[in-house]
């Protein structure tokens, strides 16, 4: 190869590979763009939506019988921490405080309904097998509508203990060992959506419950599903709105550019790969010709405590090597740019540099 072609593929390769920096560059931008744009447009939050929370709980008040123990024979759950246990015996009624309330951020649409009944369950205390259940109507099923997407329910039910003690006491007559109760069951129904802003509903239902021992000498009442409070959202999951297509849209026209950027790329790359450069050619016909001669190594040389001795050209290495008569090593340290082809003789080392400059001064 001429050193005039040799020079105008080096300047070839050169132009090409200034380009491809930038070209690569700018992809990297754009992609952080579309990235940038595609998140902000899964992430946008939609506006045709309704924020609903509700709670729920239920107070009791137990009135006892008059006694020589307790001043207070009306102890209730919501001013008295301390006693929780109650003697059966002196329990006369149970008086239960039933609140509900719901809201919505916006105007929405829709009904309540409960109804509350109790569960008279007894068990075998062995094998937890039921013995007898019976459902008892404490307030039948009431339908309240949303108002300003707002509703409250105060709802009071008193239990006679007695009553349901002694249907307990007659089936222990029968000499098992039973474990009674009396669960009284808050069943609250939602049927609610939004017209107004066009959303789907949500229909759901959520319990509020007492358990109430029975045929037992101390009654502790179990309120461990007497309250709750939870949060949802309801609304249309739409993923093309006009919010998210303001920046849906332009991410792709941002990918498409991109993918025009990436097709350039991969073209000058491969045009860089059919040029051959005037070292590619030079380190050819050196490996082609003196292989026999010379020794590759995988291992990068340290000259910095050896006496460098540095020769123009291939050919004054090759006069070296005649009269030491040592082996060429080689190492190339920058693929397609620069390789080291050196002679070592205790502590003096004769390098031939080879790289586009070498080839072209």
């Amino acid at each position: 190869m001429k050193k005039k072609e040799i020079n105008e593929n080096n300047i070839k390769i050169s132009d090409l590979r200034r380009k491809t920096h930038i070209y690569c560059l700018v992809l990297c931008v754009l992609l952080a763009i579309f990235g940038g744009l595609l998140v902000k447009s899964l992430m946008t939050k939609q506006t045709q939506s309704v924020d609903i929370s509700e709670s729920g709980k239920i107070d009791y008040t137990v009135a006892l019988r008059p006694n020589n123990f307790y001043d207070n024979i009306n102890i209730s759950s919501s001013e008295n921490d301390k006693v929780t246990s109650f003697i059966s015996n002196l329990i006369k009624n149970i008086d239960l405080d039933i609140n509900y309330k719901i809201d919505a951020s916006k105007s929405a649409n829709g009904k309540i309904d409960y109804e509350v009944y109790g569960l008279l369950n007894i068990v075998n205390s062995d094998t937890d097998e039921l013995f007898y259940n019976k459902r008892f109507e404490l307030s039948g099923p009431t339908s309240i509508k949303l108002e300003d997407g707002k509703n409250i329910i105060k709802k009071s039910i008193s239990i006679n203990y007695a009553e349901y003690d002694k249907i307990a006491k007659q089936f222990a007559d029968f000499k098992v060992n039973a474990d009674s109760e009396l669960k009284v069951i808050v069943d609250i129904k939602k049927d609610i959506s939004s017209s107004n802003y066009s959303l789907d509903g949500i229909n759901s239902a959520q319990k509020l419950a007492i358990s109430i021992p029975l045929n037992i000498n101390a009654v502790t009442l179990d309120m461990k599903d007497a309250n709750f409070r939870n949060s949802f959202t309801i609304g249309r999951n739409d993923l093309f709105n006009n919010e998210t297509m303001a920046f849906f849209v332009p991410s792709f026209i941002v990918l498409a550019i991109a993918i025009i950027f990436a097709i350039e790329i991969a073209l000058k790359v491969h045009a860089i790969s059919k040029i051959t450069s005037g070292y590619d050619k030079t380190l050819k016909r050196i490996m082609k010709e003196y292989d026999r001669l010379i020794v590759e190594t995988k291992t990068a040389p340290d000259f910095s405590h050896l006496d460098q001795k540095t020769v123009t050209s291939f050919e004054e290495l090759l006069d070296a090597r005649d009269s030491i008569h040592r082996p060429i090593n080689f190492y190339e340290k920058s693929a397609h740019t620069m390789a080291y082809f050196y002679i070592r003789v205790d502590k003096i080392v004769y390098i031939y540099k080879l790289s586009e400059n070498s080839i072209n001064a």
